[in-house]
C-alpha cells in the first residue's frame, strides 16, 4: 500500500477566505464606531436630574412616593419639557406624564388642558403635568386637585458648572450670566463628553457672541426711497438738507422716511407755521415728533 505524502504542513487553513468571518469582522467594526468613546453621562440627563433634585424638597419627595397623586412640574421654559421625561419617571414606577405647553383644542375651541388626565388617579396611578405656564395652560380642576407644585429654577452658573463637571470630569471656569440665558438646546449641544471643560466654556462663549452681534441696518436713507417726482422736487429747508441727502443728522426720525405732520402756530411755541419740525440740530422743545 503506497504511503501518501503528508500535506498538513503545506496547507494553511488560515488563508482560506471565510465570508461569514469577514461579515462578522465588519459588523464588529461598525458597532465599535457606533459606541461612544467614553461612558460619561449625557448632558441632557444630567441637566434634568440636577434641576429636579434641586427643586424637590423633603416634603415633595415623600409625596411622590405614594400612589394616586397629582403633581405639577413648573418649568422656566417650554424647551425644557422634552428633557424631563426620564428624570421624572425615575421618581416612581406608577407615575404617568402629561406635557402641556400650549392650549388644546376642544370642540373646536382652544381651552386649558389636563382635565382628561385626572381619571388615571382612580386606577392607582400618579400623574405629573409638565408645563412652563401651568396657571394659564392647565385646567382649573388640575390646579385645584394637585397635591404639590414643583417649581424648577432657571439655569444659573452653579448648575451649569455641575453639568459640565459631570459630563467632562473637569472644572468649568468663566461661566457668565449671559451663558446661562442661552437656549437650553444650545447649552446641551455644546456640552459634550468628548470635550474638555474649557472647550465647553469656549463653545458657550461663542454662542453668546453670536447672539450679541448687532443686526445689519436695513432702514434706507430718504434719498434711496422710491419717491415720486413731486416729492423729490419739494424744497427741503436748509437745516434738513443733511438728513435728506444722507449726511450726519441728530434726528433719527428724519432718516426714517416718515412724512412730517403740519403744526399750527397754536401748537408750536416758537410760532413756526411750516409743516417741518424744528431742525435736527435743534430739537423741538414741545416734544413734537414726525
Amino acid at each position: 500500500m503506497p504511503i501518501l505524502p503528508d500535506t498538513s504542513q503545506a496547507l494553511n487553513f488560515d488563508d482560506i477566505d471565510d465570508d461569514n468571518e469577514t461579515e462578522n469582522e465588519n459588523e464588529n467594526v461598525d458597532n465599535a464606531m457606533l459606541k461612544p468613546k467614553t461612558q460619561r453621562e449625557q448632558a441632557a440627563h444630567v441637566f434634568a436630574t440636577e434641576a429636579l433634585n434641586t427643586a424637590l424638597t423633603r416634603q415633595t419627595r415623600k409625596l411622590l412616593k405614594r400612589d394616586n397623586g397629582i403633581y405639577i412640574l413648573h418649568l422656566p421654559d417650554e424647551n425644557w419639557s422634552k428633557h424631563f421625561h426620564r428624570a421624572v419617571r425615575s421618581l416612581g414606577t406608577m407615575l404617568t406624564l402629561r406635557v402641556v405647553t400650549a392650549l388644546e383644542k376642544r370642540n373646536g375651541v382652544l381651552d386649558r388642558a389636563g382635565v382628561d388626565g385626572l381619571e388615571i388617579v382612580q386606577k392607582g396611578f400618579s400623574t405629573a403635568f409638565i408645563s412652563q405656564d401651568p396657571e394659564n395652560l392647565l385646567d382649573e380642576a388640575v390646579i385645584a386637585a394637585s397635591d404639590a407644585t414643583i417649581k424648577v429654577a432657571p439655569m444659573s452658573a452653579g448648575p451649569m458648572r455641575k453639568i459640565i463637571r459631570r459630563v467632562t470630569k473637569g472644572t468649568a471656569r468663566g461661566i457668565t450670566a449671559e451663558m446661562t440665558k442661552l437656549n437650553i438646546d444650545i447649552i446641551l449641544s455644546v456640552i459634550r463628553p468628548d470635550l474638555t471643560a474649557r472647550q465647553c466654556v469656549e463653545n458657550l462663549q461663542r454662542a453668546v457672541d453670536r447672539q450679541s452681534e448687532p443686526p445689519a441696518k436695513s432702514v434706507p436713507l430718504l434719498v434711496d426711497l422710491p419717491l415720486t417726482t413731486p416729492i423729490r422736487s419739494v424744497r427741503v429747508p436748509a437745516p434738513f438738507q443733511d438728513c435728506w441727502s444722507g449726511g450726519e443728522c441728530g434726528n433719527s426720525q428724519a432718516l426714517s422716511g416718515s412724512a412730517p405732520r403740519p403744526h399750527s402756530r397754536e401748537h408750536r411755541p416758537d410760532g413756526q407755521a411750516s409743516g417741518w419740525p424744528s431742525p435736527c440740530r435743534d430739537p423741538d422743545p414741545a416734544g413734537h415728533r414726525l
